[in-house]
């Protein structure tokens, strides 16, 4: 795609219209990216603010609709997007339907674009756990990104709207991911002896050392590490499900009225987020039952 760079968008709104214009992208000082969209419905062009490749009508005004009043530009307009068969002419009859159209694309792209699934990963050991523990952490910046661009903490004139963001973040970044390299790399330190004296403990348990009776006297120390292990994952995991059920809870239960004031897509930005802390619990609790089983089976 052409790369068009322009002043602002008073230099755009003043630019001469041509029918290849549609295929190119324009940036102004600042870095922010514009489309030209083709109205059929009203017959005029109107430029669109680009928002992470998101179609934003918001940012339509009605004062932008003026640019192309030329028949035979409209006609060319309409011709070249039928000569390429691009579903890019949008629907709408007026500025509320144009809005609520580029927010269904907000949302049809928001599982291709904006989120990192786990779908498709078998945990089946400690190395598949470690790859669910990376998107675990590459949402947490797209999770907080949504939170900020749907703009429901409103962080910059409410204390307790920044507050809440900072122990959000804290919440992320102390209490899951720290918590994340903590646990696997604990796991490995206690598979390879490092804490065997606490292992050892484990054999004053009546129901372990029954079940040691049955292991010979060479495999015991290796089945109580795993088990040692399997057992401490176990309440890490839990203790992150709880800071996910923390952020979700304050998130759910925000003063009244808070997604009243937001925008179609900001509200779904919001949604999103939440979408994103679910994701996280969810993948999680895999896990926790994926070491439930595996416990279950050591001895």
């Amino acid at each position: 795609m052409e790369v068009i760079y322009i002043k602002d968008i008073e230099e755009l709104k003043k630019r001469k219209i041509k029918p290849d214009d549609l295929n190119k992208k324009f940036i102004d000082r600042s870095g922010q990216e514009y489309k030209l969209k083709f109205d059929p419905v009203s017959q005029k062009v109107k430029i669109v603010k680009i928002v992470k490749a998101v179609l934003d009508g918001t940012f339509v005004k009605k004062h932008y609709n003026e640019i192309a009043k030329d028949k035979e530009v409209k006609e060319a307009f309409k011709k070249t997007l039928v000569d390429k068969g691009k579903d890019i002419i949008g629907d709408s009859e007026k500025e509320k339907e144009s809005e609520e159209n580029n927010n269904e694309n907000y949302d049809e792209k928001r599982v291709s674009n904006e989120f990192i699934s786990s779908d498709g990963i078998e945990i089946k050991d400690i190395l598949s756990i470690e790859e669910v523990f990376k998107k675990i952490k590459e949402r947490k910046d797209v999770m907080l990104n949504l939170l900020s661009k749907s703009k429901v903490l409103d962080i910059k004139f409410n204390y307790d709207d920044e507050l809440l963001m900072r122990e959000i973040e804290r919440l992320w970044e102390n209490d899951i991911l720290n918590e994340l390299d903590l646990m696997m790399e604990k796991y490995r330190d206690i598979t390879n002896g490092i804490y065997d004296s606490q292992v050892k403990l484990k054999l004053y348990n009546e129901e372990i050392k029954s079940k040691l009776e049955e292991v010979s006297a060479e495999e015991r120390l290796k089945k109580l590490r795993e088990y040692y292990a399997a057992d401490y994952f176990i309440n890490s995991l839990q203790h992150i499900i709880k800071i996910f059920n923390d952020i979700e809870y304050k998130l759910e239960n925000l003063p009244a009225g808070k997604l009243d004031i937001r925008t179609h897509i900001e509200r779904q930005m919001f949604k999103d987020s939440l979408f994103t802390i679910k994701t996280c619990r969810d993948d999680i609790k895999k896990i926790e039952r994926f070491m439930n089983v595996y416990k279950k089976y050591i001895f």
